[in-house]
């Protein structure tokens, strides 16, 4: 299954529509203990500059295993802020199986130092190619 939702050169779309049947643009994934700031951050420059619906815990009508199914699997795109311990967190670990499962396309957002993280995921990437969709931008020169 392929979302309506398009990429380019692994971009997110800027304002874009929500396709049938999603409530949300992107549900934001994180460890409140060690990626809470950012990813609040993140989720508010998602619904400011982009003028996105944005699924995050601290703003969700209901934050239980179900709530988080539903933003999850009502959500266009699944983002992981990868911040120290984040993948070995619970709820994260369900975030992520719940967005395999409903073959959402992945976008990470790494912390400085979080590079082992990305190892363990591609390794998840190479089991799942048909559902894990993984894209890390190539460095840019200043």
């Amino acid at each position: 299954m392929t979302t309506p939702l398009l990429f380019k050169n692994g971009e997110l779309p800027a304002k874009a529509e929500l396709p049938d049947g999603m409530r949300w643009h992107a549900f934001v994934s994180h460890a409140q203990s060690t990626g809470g700031d950012q990813a609040q951050c993140l989720a508010l420059a998602l619904e400011a500059d982009m003028a996105w619906a944005v699924w995050y815990d601290q703003n969700a009508d209901v934050v239980t295993v179900s709530g988080m199914r539903e933003g999850v699997e009502l959500s266009a795109v699944f983002i992981l802020f990868l911040s120290k311990g984040a993948v070995s967190r619970p709820f994260v670990q369900f975030e992520i199986r719940t967005a395999f499962l409903a073959e959402k396309p992945f976008f990470l957002l790494q912390e400085e130092g979080a590079l082992h993280v990305l190892v363990i995921l591609h390794k998840i990437e190479a089991k799942r190619p048909k559902v894990a969709r993984m894209h890390r931008p190539a460095p840019q020169s200043v």
